[in-house]
């Protein structure tokens, strides 16, 4: 029994982690002050301001970081299989579990960095299409 609640508190801690990692990714961006605007407003000539990425290159870096999230998230569940396999204690069914998780693991990062890989291309010739490298 004990095992199972330290198996419950691994989860809580994980599904904490990955929120407070989502919070700084995508809230805490939202509310920063935008300092080459106070800087532009108040005449320094310090700032000026940048032309905007051609769409090719934002939808790029949207999957970049869609992709990276995917990334965390398959390193914690092959650390959560893995912490399966460490407390099995002889259990062949913990093991077959954590086997089947790690493997699942496997295809998962297969299918993320293949994704990757043809996002990257296809985003490339589309840049390369439009003129914006």
């Amino acid at each position: 029994m004990k095992s199972i609640f330290r198996c419950q508190s691994f989860l809580k801690i994980s599904l904490l982690a990955i929120f407070i990692a989502m919070n700084l990714v995508f809230i805490a961006p939202a509310g920063a002050v935008d300092i080459g605007s106070q800087l532009q407003k108040a005449g320094t000539g310090l700032y000026e301001k940048e032309q905007p990425a051609p769409l090719a290159t934002q939808i790029g870096n949207i999957i970049n970081i869609l992709l990276g999230l995917l990334g965390v998230i398959l390193v914690i569940i092959i650390v959560y299989a893995g912490y399966l396999w460490m407390t099995a204690g002889g259990d062949t069914e913990q093991v077959k579990k954590a086997k089947s998780w790690m493997i699942n693991a496997v295809i998962g990062m297969i299918i993320i960095l293949s994704s990757y890989a043809i996002a990257d291309f296809v985003i490339s010739k589309l840049a390369e299409g439009i003129g914006a490298e």
